[in-house]
């Protein structure tokens, strides 16, 4: 991290790569103060950091503007990392889309591309995509992942315990609608 920041700060190599490394490793460090302060300060449309931005956006509680940020970057490239599609899944769950979620899960599982950059390694999506498909799990497992989603943005699974009665609807009650992504703006 000092040498990144030298070499952003100090020596003026602001290229996209540094500012990626760098953010990898504020995310990965639990420096979110840093990663977002950042990825503010980044002016890349890359979908790279549209992604960064979603994920600035997940740690201060914006789903909606989250989803807008995923639900773009979708629509304009096919990442080749897992990290997008897991706070996509995230996303999902934050509004109780149990299936949307587990669908994007799957697709952080097939995505294998750049993994000394992924903050998600193969063992966390492993267990997520378990949880998501165990209707013991799922629910229990989707309220952990909401009481904690800055350890999720660390690459971090939380705790949960498998429910008493299984449940195996598409949409957990009592969230909010999930709002159209796709169509939606983000207001800032």
């Amino acid at each position: 991290i000092e040498l990144a920041e030298s070499a952003i700060y100090e020596d003026g190599l602001k290229d996209r790569n540094t500012y990626t490394n760098i953010c990898c490793y504020y995310l990965k460090e639990g420096r979110t103060d840093k990663f977002r302060k950042l990825v503010g300060e980044v002016h890349d449309n890359s979908p790279v950091f549209t992604h960064f931005k979603a994920v600035s956006y997940m740690i201060e509680g914006s789903y909606r503007e989250a989803g807008i940020m995923l639900s773009r970057l979708f629509s304009e490239a096919s990442p080749s990392y897992p990290d997008p599609y897991v706070n996509f899944a995230v996303v999902h769950l934050h509004y109780g889309v149990l299936d949307k979620a587990e669908e994007y899960a799957k697709m952080a599982a097939k995505a294998s591309a750049m993994p000394e950059l992924a903050v998600y390694g193969k063992d966390f999506i492993n267990e997520f995509c378990k949880a998501l498909s165990d209707p013991e799990e799922r629910i229990p497992f989707m309220e952990a992942v909401n009481r904690n989603i800055k350890l999720i943005t660390l690459g971090k699974l939380p705790e949960w315990k498998k429910a008493d009665e299984p449940f195996t609807g598409s949409t957990a009650p009592g969230f909010p609608p999930e709002p159209d992504f796709g169509t939606g703006t983000i207001d800032r």
